[in-house]
C-alpha cells in the first residue's frame, strides 16, 4: 500500500522567507490593532480626596513631583500620571499657572529629556504664585504674547499623541475649589488639531 504523503525538502532559504513575512505580518497587525485602541477618560474637580497637600497614609499612594504623598485614585494623581506618560513631548496652553504640583512634574519631565514648551497668557505672568519663572529658570521655553484678548485655552499634549483638555486651569483653586472638568483622548482627529492649534500658536506667540 502506497501512501498520498511525500515528505519535500524544503530549502532553507524559503522558510527563513516565510516566517520573516509571517513575523512581519505579525507586527503590522499589531500596530494596526494598537492604533485601533482608543483612550478617553473624564475627571472631574474639586477631588474630595485631596482635599490638601498636608502628609497622610494611602492605601494607593501617589507621589507627585514634588514628593508629597496623594491618593493614586484621586483625579490629581491621574492626571498628573498623564504627564508621565510622556517620553518625547509635552506641549502645554494654559491661561494661568500657578500650581506648582504641575511645575514640578514639567521640570522633572525636562530633566529626563522630554521636550517641553509652553504657552500662557502674558496677562497671567505676574500673578500671585505663578510658576513660569520657575520653569524658565528650568530653561523650559515659555511663550506668552502681548495682547488685547485673552489666550483662554486649557489643553496639553502629550507626545502629541494625547491631549489633556476642559476648563481646567494649572491652579491650585482649581484643584481644590472650582468646579473643573478635564477630558483625556488619543482620539487621532481631535489630538491633530490640537497639535496644529499648539504649533500655529507657538509660532504667534514669540514673547515680547
Amino acid at each position: 500500500m502506497y501512501s498520498i504523503w511525500k515528505i519535500v525538502e524544503v530549502p532553507i532559504e524559503i522558510v527563513m522567507g516565510v516566517s520573516v513575512v509571517s513575523a512581519g505580518l505579525g507586527y503590522l497587525i499589531a500596530k494596526w490593532t494598537q492604533k485601533k485602541e482608543e483612550y478617553n477618560e473624564v475627571l472631574f474637580f474639586p477631588d474630595g480626596t485631596v482635599s490638601t497637600f498636608q502628609t497622610r497614609q494611602f492605601t494607593n499612594s501617589f507621589t507627585t513631583g514634588s514628593n508629597m504623598e496623594i491618593d493614586g485614585g484621586s483625579s490629581l494623581a491621574k492626571l498628573l500620571s498623564h504627564l508621565r506618560d510622556a517620553t518625547v513631548s509635552v506641549d502645554v496652553c494654559v491661561m494661568i499657572f500657578t500650581c506648582h504640583e504641575f511645575a514640578s512634574e514639567l521640570i522633572n519631565l525636562h530633566k529626563s529629556g522630554v521636550k517641553v514648551r509652553i504657552i500662557v497668557d502674558r496677562n497671567n505672568v505676574d500673578a500671585p504664585g505663578c510658576q513660569i519663572g520657575r520653569l524658565r529658570e528650568a530653561r523650559i521655553p515659555v511663550r506668552g504674547k502681548k495682547q488685547n484678548f485673552i489666550m483662554h485655552h486649557k489643553f496639553a499634549l502629550i507626545d502629541s499623541r494625547k491631549v489633556v483638555n476642559g476648563s481646567f486651569n494649572w491652579t491650585g483653586s482649581a484643584v481644590f475649589a472650582n468646579n473643573e472638568n478635564v477630558v483625556i483622548t488619543s482620539n487621532t482627529k481631535i489630538v491633530d488639531k490640537f497639535v496644529e492649534e499648539f504649533e500655529k500658536l507657538w509660532k504667534h506667540h514669540a514673547y515680547n
